[in-house]
């Protein structure tokens, strides 16, 4: 069996989502315990239903917003609003944390479809497969690795200066989003 050299855009954008998801769903996972902790655990639920709604509901518009903007400018906006909502968890203000729980809802449907057309376009009919694998393995790494590590610090310090970090690594992951060229799906 041979072994490929993956191509440069789908290993950026793999590290790129690495980087997101180490700090967004690592945050999801503790919402609930960061909100028990004030004694409104209902806040956490309510926030995880809002993202998840807004998700939903904004799914069938995004293709149309990613084939207007491009799949790099529409990842690059919606991965800055992962940080903003992970932001809006330290203001303890309800009205800011909804609002972002719907827009971070909304950053995911174009974050996702972007990220699945970008793939598809770095990608060969051959190596679609192996380029799927390869960011879902980096994903899903950053992801548990993320939770790990933040319920070590939550546990040691507290939610609030964890949050504080964990807002960084969507960014990290939206400045190598930066450096994706800008490839776009050709009209058939």
């Amino acid at each position: 069996m041979r072994l490929s050299v993956l191509p440069k855009e789908v290993t950026l954008l793999s590290i790129s989502f690495f980087f997101i998801f180490f700090g967004y769903n690592s945050v999801q996972n503790f919402i609930t315990s960061f909100f028990s902790e004030s004694g409104i655990t209902n806040v956490g639920f309510r926030v995880l239903i809002l993202a998840f709604l807004f998700f939903f509901l904004t799914g069938p518009v995004s293709a149309v917003v990613v084939s207007k903007f491009g799949s790099k400018k529409t990842m690059v906006f919606a991965s800055v609003l992962y940080s903003i909502f992970i932001a809006s968890l330290l203001t303890h203000s309800l009205p800011i944390i909804y609002l972002t729980s719907a827009l971070v809802g909304i950053a995911a449907a174009l974050l996702w479809t972007g990220q699945n057309s970008y793939l598809i376009v770095a990608s060969s009919k051959k190596s679609f497969g192996a380029n799927s694998g390869f960011f879902n393995t980096y994903l899903s790494v950053g992801s548990a690795l993320g939770v790990l590590v933040l319920g070590f610090l939550a546990s040691a310090f507290s939610f609030n200066l964890s949050f504080t970090i964990y807002l960084f690594f969507p960014l990290i992951g939206t400045l190598l989003l930066l450096k994706l060229s800008n490839l776009r799906v050709s009209q058939k």
